[in-house]
């Protein structure tokens, strides 16, 4: 994960993203579901945190998903509306979590945007770098964000890798999804 856009977020030190692909079902469009996990170290307190996801992706770019936030110690799942605001396959994508629509509005009251990358962030070169932030800005121009709005994920090869433990609603959650997708 290069960066994330959120109020108060704290800085994301070695976030690292994980899928495991439960199921693909054929339709209009196709699914597929998966076990989205990302580690990663929030600073200032340093804690090793985890944010849980079972996740329903469709290949029109959006996604359902039940949300375990382990940092914020939920005790339950939190839904959130996601979407693939862009996405190009090789470098990069760019999500769009919504934690609190505005029925009324029609807004999100707790929009999150983050950027994914292909590779680590610190191995990513100059020419991928400015790809991604032009890309990030010519992309969000529309919604009014920008790189100056971003907090840029910070890297620390002398860390342990992350591994937070999770929580039993998320491993129920996770059979009860492979049993009513047989798998």
């Amino acid at each position: 994960m290069y960066g994330v856009v959120q109020p108060s977020s704290g800085v994301f030190k070695n976030p690292t993203n994980y899928y495991d692909k439960i199921a693909t079902v054929s339709g209009t469009p196709d699914v597929v579901a998966v076990n989205w996990t990302v580690a990663l170290y929030v600073e200032p307190q340093g804690l090793c945190s985890g944010f849980f996801e079972n996740a329903v992706f469709s290949t029109s770019g959006l996604k359902n998903a039940f949300t375990y936030f382990v940092a914020a110690r939920a005790k339950g799942p939190q839904q959130a509306y996601v979407s693939e605001i862009f996405i190009d396959y090789t470098v990069m994508e760019i999500d769009h979590r919504c934690l609190a629509p505005n029925v009324a509005t029609g807004t999100c009251d707790n929009p999150i945007f983050l950027i994914n990358t292909r590779v680590k962030p610190p191995l990513l070169t100059q020419a991928d770098i400015d790809y991604i932030e032009g890309t990030f800005n010519r992309v969000m121009a529309p919604y009014c964000f920008s790189m100056a709005n971003l907090t840029k994920s910070t890297w620390d090869s002398t860390l342990l890798t992350c591994n937070p433990e999770k929580p039993p609603h998320y491993k129920e959650l996770i059979d009860l999804t492979s049993k009513i997708l047989g798998v």
